[in-house]
């Protein structure tokens, strides 16, 4: 054979497979991978327990430096996170405000907390560009919507993540570590201390934030359907942040992640054979979609929250085997109609 027709065939072989593998791998290819490389969003985040704490003025001026820089935070800080009424009223610092705030200030807890968070948290420049990531493909899918302003506060252990119209604010001292000594000193159990880690601030930020904007609706609650609606919530945090894995998403370790892809079929037959989907018993589903250090129908090897697991995998499905947006999706609060249109069969 005449060698240039030889390099000729070698030459077609190798073009159709290298033809081959680039179709496999733009089938392969995550949709949510969108370009947000010219969307400009900068997240910075507002120190609210500094200025609260470390200001060296009394407490008078205090308030009303805080109730100038933060206005709308500072009365959700006051009336629902740490309980204490409104800063003023009839125009003025109440005296029985200043009391209850000094009491605040000064509990020894609430200190040590602060204390812990300014140690573990001096530079959160990292958790501010895993945010800037986060809502530049939030506004990739919602253009004409607000990006919220981000605070940071300590309040006593109480909460984890706050949102309100326009405000994120993030609880630091619920993020210091499963080893923190505070914790262990509360005697917080170790599956709920895993949670209580740096690492998942960024996602339960927008697991937040998609809470509030997008609320569950619970005309007829039932486990299905609260499998279904975490895992929307969860489909939303893939498109948040496509690059990021699934561990971090819904807060597991390597392990529970793959307890659930292996036992995948068995603990969806288990559902559908003990017919336990339309359960709206609160005890039931919450056997399977709330916090525990495992859950309980598929004994102590089992990850918490499998049924959380389970409905991201429905959603995943219906989104493969359907032509819709994300912001389609996340409109959609009949949960019923996405089970049915998923295909879902692990």
């Amino acid at each position: 054979m005449n060698r240039r027709v030889l390099y000729l065939i070698l030459a077609l072989i190798l073009l159709i497979a290298v033809s081959i593998v680039l179709i496999k791998v733009l089938h392969k290819r995550n949709p949510l991978n969108v370009d947000v490389s010219d969307i400009n969003i900068e997240i910075k985040i507002d120190r609210f327990e500094q200025d609260l704490f470390d200001r060296d003025d009394d407490i008078v001026k205090r308030v009303d430096f805080l109730s100038k820089k933060y206005p709308l935070f500072y009365e959700i800080f006051n009336e629902f996170i740490i309980n204490i009424g409104p800063a003023t009223k009839k125009g003025s610092v109440s005296l029985s405000y200043i009391n209850k705030l000094n009491v605040f200030l000064n509990d020894f807890a609430v200190k040590e907390s602060k204390n812990a968070v300014d140690e573990e948290y001096s530079d959160i420049s990292d958790i501010e560009e895993m945010l800037t990531l986060g809502f530049k493909h939030y506004s990739y899918y919602y253009p004409d919507s607000v990006v919220p302003r981000v605070v940071t506060f300590v309040a006593g252990f109480n909460h984890s993540i706050v949102t309100y119209d326009s405000i994120l604010a993030i609880g630091l001292d619920k993020y210091l570590g499963k080893d923190c000594e505070l914790y262990l000193r509360l005697q917080i159990p170790e599956y709920a201390r895993f949670v209580m880690d740096k690492k998942f601030i960024p996602y339960d930020c927008f697991r937040g934030w998609a809470e509030m904007l997008f609320p569950y609706n619970d005309s007829s609650d039932n486990l299905i359907n609260r499998m279904v609606y975490e895992g929307q919530i969860l489909y939303f945090l893939d498109a948040m942040f496509p690059g990021s894995t699934d561990e971090l998403k819904i807060a597991y370790d390597k392990s529970q992640l793959n307890y659930c892809i292996q036992h995948e079929r068995d603990m969806w037959g288990y559902l559908i054979e003990n017919k336990v989907l339309f359960t709206s018993d609160y005890l039931r589903i919450k056997n399977f979609v709330g916090q525990a250090p495992f859950t309980k129908d598929f004994g102590n090897d089992s990850p918490p929250r499998v049924g959380i697991w389970i409905g991201w995998q429905i959603v995943r499905s219906y989104m493969k085997n359907n032509s819709l947006s994300l912001q389609e999706l996340m409109q959609i609060d009949d949960y019923y109609i996405i089970l049915k249109d998923s295909q879902y069969d692990p």
